[in-house]
């Protein structure tokens, strides 16, 4: 595992955890989209993540999108985000679970960076082949 993807998904684990990621399955398998584009909601951001079994506060939840905004400014892609909550170490997201929570936390809180093609475009501050 390279230096940064690891230092990524031990900030994605901490920050999922605080939002509570289940390893059972979701409650639903039809994703849900609540309120606007860049509403910074937690209210909204948490109503999804529930919808997908995980439940959480809308302060956890403003907070995990937070964090997602943050590692997309950082420059990591989507496709680099959903990696990191689906892989080991430690609880991991259903693939259902980790597209909700990353497109989710852009939706509501850097709706820019949605949808802007990095899905597997594997851009970001690491090349995933560095290793250590």
């Amino acid at each position: 595992m390279s230096t940064m993807k690891g230092v990524l998904a031990g900030t994605l684990i901490a920050a999922g955890m605080a939002v509570g990621v289940r390893l059972a399955g979701p409650a639903s398998a039809t994703m849900s989209t609540i309120g606007d584009p860049d509403d910074y909601s937690g209210y909204n951001y948490a109503a999804e993540l529930h919808f997908v079994g995980i439940p959480a506060s809308a302060a956890q939840a403003r907070s995990f999108a937070l964090t997602i905004c943050q590692k997309r400014a950082e420059g990591y892609s989507e496709d680099q985000l959903l990696d990191a909550l689906e892989s080991p170490p430690g609880p991991t997201a259903t693939s259902e679970q980790a597209v909700e929570m990353v497109l989710g936390g852009e939706y509501h809180s850097c709706h820019a960076y949605e949808h802007d093609g990095s899905i597997g475009r594997g851009s970001g501050p690491s090349s995933p082949s560095q290793t250590v």
